[in-house]
């Protein structure tokens, strides 16, 4: 039976690490990508005289999403499984490797499920436990073919020792119970965001020499500010949170020396997206990325703590 070595559960991170740079390449074509059209309307309740005293508008324009195509859910749901399937893989491998160097050799595939003695190479795992008081039981269990004097190591991996506060934030946490969901019940579920980042003037004219559009007939952009102080002021901006079609982004009101009949036509959005894990456990809402690689990181070193045991 082959034997895992440290070199074959680091590899297994390397792999993890191919995958998550392929996760993160996927949310990036989407994020940059024009996957949403902002739809700007003035709210008539709030319509007033244009001031002549330079100060902001009183008329709001409101800013709606519209999603033009269906986020890469599934498609990233099934790379987060291969992360997170190989980044656990790696930390039992090392439980069965020490298993099978202090007690082995095992018996052949499949594993028995008869004999007491045979079967308890069924239950060789990684043990990752939140609770201090479930440790004896789950050390024993899993562990009862490692020499106990290795028990320690294992102990000081433990989410209960890692982050006594909240160990079920902890990244080995997070990751182990990513992995059951994964495993047990459905792909893990993700949630786009989308929120208002800022808001520039797109004024369609000439100013100081500055061409309207470009070679190929592609309007120019202008930075804030360029018409005589043509700038929009955001009053109102909804949290960048899971995207819901037609739902109220923002608002804004024209802000400074120079306020046209028809504002809408000069909003120019700029919006921010991501990706997200849902809400509540086990990764409360942590960007998807961000949260792997945290937990990516936290698994290295942790493999390599056995490295004088292997």
């Amino acid at each position: 039976m082959a034997v895992p070595s440290l070199e074959d559960c680091l590899a297994r991170i390397d792999w993890a690490d191919v995958h998550l740079n392929t996760l993160d390449e996927l949310l990036n074509r989407y994020i940059q990508s024009d996957a949403h059209s902002i739809v700007a309307h003035v709210d008539p309740k709030t319509a007033g005289p244009i001031p002549m005293d330079g100060s902001p508008s009183r008329t709001e324009i409101v800013l709606f999403g519209h999603a033009r195509g269906e986020p890469p859910s599934r498609e990233a749901s099934l790379i987060i499984a291969d992360i997170v399937n190989n980044l656990r893989a790696a930390l039992d491998n090392v439980a069965w490797a020490l298993s099978v160097d202090q007690s082995g050799p095992p018996p052949p595939d499949p594993l028995p499920r008869g004999r007491q003695s045979d079967s308890e190479w069924r239950g060789v795992n990684f043990p990752i436990v939140t609770d201090r008081n479930d440790w004896p039981s789950r050390r024993g269990s899993s562990l009862r073919l490692v020499d106990p004097r290795i028990w320690t190591v294992f102990e000081q991996a433990q989410p209960f020792v890692r982050r006594q506060h909240d160990p079920e934030r902890d990244e080995l946490a997070v990751l182990d119970e990513l992995w059951n969901i994964d495993k047990h019940r459905h792909l893990v579920l993700t949630e786009f965001w989308v929120g208002l980042d800022d808001v520039v003037s797109k004024m369609e004219r000439d100013y100081q020499g500055i061409p309207l559009a470009g070679p190929n007939g592609e309007l120019n952009e202008f930075p804030p500010g360029h018409f005589d102080g043509h700038t929009f002021l955001i009053v109102s901006k909804r949290s960048p949170g899971p995207f819901v079609d037609g739902a109220e982004l923002g608002r804004v009101v024209e802000n400074g020396s120079i306020f046209t009949i028809r504002p809408e036509m000069h909003v120019d959005p700029k919006l921010t997206r991501d990706v997200a894990f849902e809400k509540g456990s086990p990764a409360y809402e942590g960007r998807v990325v961000e949260t792997l690689t945290n937990i990516r990181d936290a698994v290295r070193p942790v493999v390599e703590t056995f490295r004088p045991y292997l």
